[in-house]
């Protein structure tokens, strides 16, 4: 699985730069009126792509991750900043659509070389746990994902929804590949019936 990660994690990096390589023809960038765009030389990013979409399967073409954003841009300090991030991800085996995770945020922070993604902003993510018979929503502030072991943490209060249920607590420690998902304290609950 940690190929994997690092597969997205270099197609991000490849899709900025090929941006970086379009954006270097020589010509003024034009927006869709045809009028020119002015760049800002003090923007602060190396690279900038819009409207990104990647998508990793594997050899039977199961889909391992897609990744969509309305930006990327990798910073200075070689950072990859997406906005408005959906990232889907099937947990290994022979999960089916139901079972799949998706992860949305309003920002997401990821360092160059991959690991932790830092999820802030109406951060939401949803699936089926294994074992379970009803899809499970996490809504929060502030997440963040581990790539490479596919956990979920966060120190932010956390409301769990499925099944006309509620739980919210502070803290949050779930792995998806295992179905574990534990609030760290401060839980509540609400149960209709």
């Amino acid at each position: 699985m940690k190929g994997h990660y690092l597969l997205l994690t270099a197609a991000v990096a490849g899709l900025l730069a090929l941006a970086f390589a379009l954006g270097r023809t020589g010509q003024a960038p034009v927006n869709p009126a045809g009028e020119q765009i002015v760049e800002d030389e003090n923007s602060g990013y190396d690279f900038s792509a819009r409207d990104v979409s990647v998508t990793q399967t594997d050899a039977e073409g199961r889909l391992l991750y897609a990744f969509t954003a309305e930006q990327v841009q990798q910073a200075d300090n070689d950072m990859i900043d997406a906005s408005n991030l959906t990232l889907q991800y099937d947990p290994p085996g022979e999960s089916t659509v139901a079972q799949r995770w998706t992860v949305r945020a309003d920002t997401a922070q990821l360092p160059e070389q991959g690991g932790v993604l830092a999820l802030l902003g109406n951060v939401q993510a949803h699936g089926q746990p294994a074992g379970s018979g009803a899809p499970l929503v996490i809504r929060t502030d502030k997440l963040d994902y581990d790539m490479r072991g596919q956990t979920l943490r966060t120190k932010s209060t956390v409301r769990f929804e499925w099944n006309d249920r509620e739980l919210t607590g502070t803290g949050l420690d779930a792995d998806l590949n295992a179905g574990k998902f534990k609030l760290e304290s401060k839980v509540r609950g609400h149960v209709s019936f």
